[in-house]
């Protein structure tokens, strides 16, 4: 009985040795995000996740509209060095491969301003060229992750400052989810225009039949 006892305290012990080596001495990569400009999608929010409409049509409920706004990233430096750093207290935006390597993200630079604006008048408290953003709240994700919502929804002056330097964050898109449709039905013209913090200046504009 003592010899079963014995052994099985010596193996946790073991164990418990091997947990602690592999997850106090880790690899740890930070790599630097670029972000050189995006492109925009008609998406329908009928269904549980937003789905691309196709372009020949671009036909979308009124009350289901979402803007998807893939962003252009680009890999820039990438910071190695080996430090001691427990699993459990990195960002859950991390990943870790089998063999103890750790990846985090940030932006070279963030967007300081996101500006959406339509050609058309799009209620009578938004006329044409008007700011459009309190109409929307935004659900970034990525191919690994897609997050629902409207749980996971923020506002636009939220998702700036998530995207903030430094941040450990990796984002593929981010959706913009129309909150109120239009007084009027008809052909709309977005404008999504993307300021960052280093002065670069995003524009890019999409079409699409609100129904």
């Amino acid at each position: 009985m003592k010899n079963r006892i014995l052994k099985i305290a010596i193996a946790c012990t073991f164990f418990f040795v091997l947990r602690l080596l592999s997850s106090c001495c880790e690899e740890y990569i930070r790599c630097e995000l670029i972000l050189t400009g995006f492109t925009l999608h008609n998406m329908d929010n009928s269904l549980k996740y937003p789905v691309e409409v196709s372009p020949e049509e671009n036909i979308v409920n009124k009350n289901a509209y979402v803007i998807r706004v893939k962003l252009a990233n680009e890999f820039g430096e990438w910071n190695y060095s080996s430090v001691l750093k427990k699993m459990n207290s990195l960002s859950s935006t991390a990943s870790a491969t089998s063999c103890g390597t750790i990846y985090t993200y940030f932006y070279n630079a963030y967007p300081a301003k996101i500006h959406i604006e339509a050609n058309a008048d799009f209620n009578k408290h938004h006329p044409s060229g008007t700011s459009l953003n309190d109409l929307f709240v935004c659900v970034p994700g990525d191919s690994k992750e897609q997050y629902s919502y409207p749980s996971h929804a923020m506002s636009i002056d939220n998702l700036i400052s998530s995207m903030k330097k430094d941040m450990d964050i990796y984002y593929e898109y981010i959706d913009f989810y129309l909150k109120y449709s239009p007084e009027n039905i008809g052909t709309y013209t977005f404008s999504v225009i993307m300021t960052m913090s280093n002065e670069d200046v995003f524009i890019e504009r999409i079409t699409v039949d609100l129904k």
